[in-house]
């Protein structure tokens, strides 16, 4: 019934076979098990973290790679493990619950082949389209083809895998759409749908580029909608733009693992922000909530009607200039103080004047 149509629904996408060029992910042998514990789940079972991960707690989450003997320099043997330990997030958030507040959370990552998975007589077939063994059976399943295919593992980390709670284990077969079909109609049909994201270039790997490359294709698309307007114009343009980006970034396999990960080991990122930079609550309200209750007690009282739910100009502008000062304070921090001076408030709402009609004529282009 839609005029136009973006197809942003994954990497077994249904748009795409049923709107699209047809064509369905294929099956790259390979199986992959998602896992994660608190600190007081691990215990309960009598269980430990991995030798590599263990000792005092530290802020930063720390990481253990296995690996078969003579695959040192790869990670697509026929069986990997990634384990993690991981520093707790403040405040609520933690993993089941209250139990795993202020503890690190375990995390791990497994993958197998399929002949590896024959061997050890697990069965090796992909199960519907993606996911197998997930939520149906509470992760049971799940948890037990990993564990046998950790048996080749020390038993320390035999133990740490097996403590994981079932809910909290997903296996999932990989798929990927092969780069030898990134063609034009892989993208857009030509008639009014264009496809974003895994649902026109999954490739499988749990690498992050995926997530970067859709962020990438929304931006791009929006920017071709914009020149262009709402349509297939913008789509041809769109797709034209964002083969040859994606072809080089997934077809990258330069420099070679060894080089690559002896210089993502070698290296140390500071984080710009972090929690402690966050107000704390009595900042908030000795600072921020008493002007802006006053102000909406204010607007209330002149119009003779609650305001709930509603959100002022003058409010956006008193919200907007306070987490200006906020993120100008930790960037001058963390530049030895080389920032200029806050902008006044005003600058902050002539900015945001300066970039309505932008808005405006998007939301007017959508619209049309």
């Amino acid at each position: 019934m839609a005029k136009w149509l973006v197809g942003a629904d994954g990497g077994y996408s249904r748009v795409r076979r049923t709107v699209g060029d047809g064509r369905a992910p294929t099956f790259l042998g390979t199986f992959s098990w998602w896992g994660s514990a608190t600190e007081a789940q691990l215990a309960a079972a009598g269980a430990d973290w991995p030798l590599p991960l263990r000792g005092p707690r530290q802020p930063i989450t720390r990481n253990a790679t296995y690996m078969p003997p003579g695959n040192r320099l790869s990670t697509t043997g026929a069986r990997n493990l990634l384990t993690f330990r991981t520093p707790p997030c403040e405040g609520p958030g933690a993993v089941d619950g209250d139990e795993g507040a202020g503890r690190d959370v375990a995390l791990w990552y497994m993958e197998s082949q399929s002949a590896a998975m024959a061997a050890e007589g697990v069965d090796p077939s992909p199960e519907g389209p993606i996911l197998r063994h997930a939520a149906a059976d509470g992760g049971a399943v799940a948890l037990a083809r990993a564990l046998r295919m950790a048996s080749h593992l020390p038993p320390d980390v035999r133990a740490f895998i097996a403590a994981t709670p079932p809910q909290r284990v997903l296996e999932k077969a990989l798929h990927s759409h092969p780069l030898d079909q990134q063609e034009h109609s892989s993208w857009t049909n030509g008639r009014g749908l264009v496809l974003v994201g895994d649902a026109v270039h999954a490739s499988g790997r749990p690498d992050g580029q995926g997530g970067n490359l859709a962020f990438e294709d929304a931006a791009c698309l929006a920017a071709h909608v914009r020149r262009h307007g709402l349509g297939q114009q913008a789509f041809d343009a769109f797709a034209a733009a964002r083969r040859p980006r994606v072809t080089a970034i997934r077809g990258d396999c330069k420099p070679p693992f060894a080089v690559r990960k002896a210089l993502v080991d070698g290296s140390m990122f500071e984080p710009l922000w972090g929690p402690q930079d966050l107000p704390s609550k009595a900042e908030l309200e000795g600072e921020l909530l008493p002007e802006l209750g006053a102000s909406q007690n204010a607007e209330e009282a002149g119009h003779g009607h609650s305001s709930a739910g509603t959100i002022s100009e003058e409010l956006k502008r008193k919200v907007l200039a306070w987490s200006l000062r906020r993120c100008w304070a930790i960037a001058d921090r963390r530049t030895g103080g080389l920032m200029l001076a806050v902008p006044a408030a005003e600058q902050v709402v002539e900015t945001e004047q300066k970039v309505q009609p932008e808005k405006q004529a998007m939301t007017a282009s959508v619209r049309a």
